[in-house]
């Protein structure tokens, strides 16, 4: 199998550009490593430092030098790899919407002006550049690199690289019985069901199948499925649960079982293998960005908070993080780069609470904020966003560093997304 929906990892990219190079694997003889987090003992160690010896990667961190062998390559990350590997041009603005805040915009142009890609969707034009790459997308951008494929047209509703969850949205609509999940392109049109009963729960990351909720039961969940994008193959993974997430690389759902002592944290795999339980008590909170880890609170305490622990992702080494104390506290997300979490605190019945972050093994927890509704990260994981409502349908959206430096409100109204 070649697993086209999922998500490519930069060790398989280092891989698959040495071979698109040079025609033929780097001899491993000798080899060592430059980078802290890549074993020299691995078959694939001699293509990351063939890589980083070509010039096209310094690493994901130079203090310590790491590579992050593991982590999934986003479209912006990709097109600044191919930009590099095959010396695409400096080039006009494509004029794609939403790369103005990446560090990759320029790779982006160049891609486009070498026909590599034409973006993710026509109307408004945009590249989907904080999007992860999946394998089958990186083929065909290869294939168009090395010229073995034609350039391709410009978009009406996606780019043919694009996943099916750049170009259409999925919801829920109410019913006198409960809930119906549908999927329609971005305009709207071509509305499909694809459950008579359920609650929508979430894209996988690869774009190409949604995990839903049965609804026939609101104590317990109506148990766990998965469908197709365009309605096939509609898979039940588990009896009971309410969904959570998927983890990134698409393989995986975490999702919560509602017991008379509390909640249970479970995993199952896409291809409905498994499930495991990771956790006798506790509410799933989020995957970390390399999907090893997530982190789920165990609710000590309805009213004044619990405890919030991270956990391998298959149920070994759990850790606590924070114990949130007379304080009800609320995981809030994964830093992009993994590398830190960010949590509220808030005093029962208040309006708004304390937005915390901290390194994810639990260290040097910094407040940085105070605000009604947390955001979410920045792509490149040195800030966070956050909402305070200031009246009655009256917002502002303030902007705060990682480390609680650099305070500033950007808007008057609601914070959507980065």
């Amino acid at each position: 199998m070649f697993c086209p929906q999922d998500g490519l990892e930069r060790w398989v990219m280092a891989v698959w550009l040495v071979r698109a190079l040079d025609g033929a694997d780097p001899s491993s003889a000798n080899a060592g490593s430059l980078f802290g987090d890549v074993d020299a003992g691995s078959w694939w160690a001699a293509h990351t430092e063939r890589l980083a010896a070509l010039g096209i990667t310094a690493g994901c961190s130079a203090d310590p030098l790491l590579y992050c062998p593991h982590d999934v390559v986003t479209r912006g990350q990709m097109a600044t790899f191919l930009v590099r590997a095959f010396g695409f041009a400096e080039s006009p603005a494509a004029g794609f919407a939403d790369t103005g805040d990446s560090v990759h915009a320029a790779s982006v142009d160049a891609l486009a002006a070498a026909g590599v890609t034409a973006g993710c969707s026509a109307d408004p034009l945009r590249y989907c550049p904080h999007r992860s790459v999946t394998r089958g997308q990186m083929a065909t951008f290869l294939a168009r690199a090395k010229g073995w494929l034609t350039s391709p047209e410009a978009p009406t509703t996606g780019d043919p690289d694009a996943s099916a969850s750049e170009s259409s949205i999925a919801y829920t609509v109410e019913t006198d019985t409960g809930g119906e999940v549908w999927v329609a392109d971005a305009d709207g049109s071509n509305p499909i069901k694809l459950a008579d009963e359920g609650i929508f729960g979430g894209w996988s990351p690869d774009g190409g199948r949604i995990a839903y909720a049965a609804d026939y039961d609101w104590q317990f969940g109506g148990g766990v499925w998965l469908v197709d994008a365009d309605g096939s193959n509609p898979t039940k993974l588990a009896d009971d649960g309410w969904f959570g997430g998927w983890s990134p690389d698409s393989r995986s759902i975490a999702y919560t079982v509602d017991r008379d002592a509390g909640g249970e944290v479970w995993v199952v795999g896409a291809d409905g293998s498994g499930p495991i339980k990771v956790a006798d008590v506790g509410w799933f909170g989020g995957w970390s960005p390399d999907g090893e880890r997530f982190a789920y609170t165990i609710y000590d305490d309805p009213e004044y908070g619990g405890v919030l622990w991270v956990v391998d992702a298959d149920g070994s080494n759990p850790m606590k993080l924070v114990d949130y104390g007379w304080l009800s506290g609320s995981f809030k997300g994964w830093s992009p780069d993994g590398r830190r979490i960010a949590y509220t605190l808030t005093k029962s019945g208040a309006d708004g609470g304390w937005i915390w972050v901290m390194d994810a093994d639990g260290s040097n927890p910094i407040e940085v904020a105070y605000g009604s509704w947390f955001g979410g990260w920045s792509p490149d994981s040195r800030r966070v966003a956050y909402e305070n409502q200031t009246g009655y349908k009256e917002f502002e959206v303030w902007v705060v560093g990682a480390d609680g430096s650099n305070l500033t409100k950007v808007a008057d109204g609601q914070f959507l997304r980065w």
